[in-house]
């Protein structure tokens, strides 16, 4: 159960179809790496991936029976706490610890606890694994989701404020634009003889008022002392 790249157990194993042999994922994604071509270390039959590694078939009968060898291994490596001579070949969930059956049927120390087999207790635990880990890819790819929505939202905002500022600088300039218009227009009319002419009639016009109203004063004076006279003489 070695892989023909890395010599090592199967980590993994795809299935090339057309020859069927296997080889570990992360191999061949290693000899793939500079091509979409994967060529078999065994047989050289050459397979074309234009989709990559993730195209090729796991070979799950092959894992299952890794699985197996791995769990066994452990298993029959396991020893019992209180009984060093005889394999743990139970679990208790209570004590979560692993025990022989000498601890369960002889000294009674685990008596109403909640007992099961290794086999059962690894196979439910490695279920459990299996849906956190299926749990977390679907986290993680709402995650992804979730950052691909705030970095288009990020581009749509700032499409909109490069639009905005375009509109403020072109409204910038027009303004510009109106106040020198309206400046040389100013300019024009205050160079023009007839507002000069204008001006001068209005200080003409201005002094004959004053001359008037020193008329009228004088005229008022007048009166006030021919009425006053008249009123001393009778």
């Amino acid at each position: 159960m070695e892989c023909p790249v890395c010599l090592d157990v199967y980590k993994q194993p795809v299935l090339l179809p057309e020859c069927g042999h296997t080889i570990c994922q992360a191999c061949a994604e290693g000899l793939m790496s500079y091509s979409r071509f994967l060529r078999c270390p065994e047989c050289r039959f050459e397979y074309s991936l234009p989709q990559g590694v993730e195209s090729l078939p796991h070979n799950v009968a092959l894992q299952r029976v890794i699985d197996e060898h791995s769990r066994s291994s452990i298993f029959a490596n396991l020893r019992c706490e209180q009984h060093p001579n005889d394999a743990a070949s139970l679990y208790c969930k209570t004590c979560e610890k692993y025990i022989c059956v000498n601890c369960l049927f002889s000294t009674m120390d685990h008596k109403d606890h909640d007992v099961d087999t290794c086999d059962n207790t690894f196979t439910q635990e490695k279920r459990l694994l299996g849906d956190l880990k299926t749990r977390s890819e679907e986290t993680r790819d709402k995650e992804m989701e979730y950052i691909s929505e705030l970095e288009q939202a990020e581009r749509s905002l700032a499409a909109v404020h490069a639009e905005r500022l375009t509109m403020i600088e072109k409204c910038e300039k027009g303004m510009v634009l109106v106040v020198k218009a309206m400046s040389a227009k100013l300019k024009a009319t205050l160079n023009n003889g007839s507002m000069a002419h204008d001006r001068q009639r209005l200080q003409m016009a201005l002094s004959s008022a004053k001359e008037r109203l020193v008329d009228m004063e004088r005229v008022l004076s007048d009166g006030e002392s021919v009425f006053n006279i008249d009123v001393s003489t009778s």
